[in-house]
């Protein structure tokens, strides 16, 4: 089984986002919105979770279909290689959907908002924004 459980972080991404730790987007609730600004936001992480969910349900899949390549002996090599194959596309794709969800949000905020971001408030790792 590939890393970053059902619906974890590791190369997936996103979580299950809501306004918790594994939304791409909770750093911009961190700032002093105006209430058009967190409409903004909430649409962009619905859109976003309309997006990625349906390639959630296929990477799932796959990875079943993974498990079963795996599971006979020999392995059929191709089909394993295959799998992956469509595996890291599927990620790759749910995380430039969620790379374009954050610059959608971007979008949203004001000069003195983004200021604020780019200085690391609201970063949810404040040790990784030096």
């Amino acid at each position: 089984m590939m890393g970053g459980g059902m619906m974890g972080g590791g190369m997936m991404g996103g979580g299950m986002m809501g306004k918790g730790m594994m939304n791409p987007l909770v750093r911009f609730y961190a700032l002093d919105l105006k209430p058009e600004q967190e409409e903004g936001l909430d649409r962009i992480r619905r859109e976003l979770r309309r997006t990625n969910w349906p390639l959630l349900g296929r990477l799932l899949d796959v990875r079943e279909d993974l498990s079963r390549i795996e599971a006979e002996l020999p392995v059929d090599v191709k089909a394993a290689s295959r799998a992956l194959g469509e595996l890291y596309d599927i990620r790759k794709q749910m995380q430039v959907n969620r790379l374009k969800a954050i610059n959608d949000a971007w979008k949203l905020l004001d000069d003195e908002q983004k200021k604020r971001l780019e200085g690391g408030a609201g970063h949810p790792m404040p040790m990784m924004k030096q």
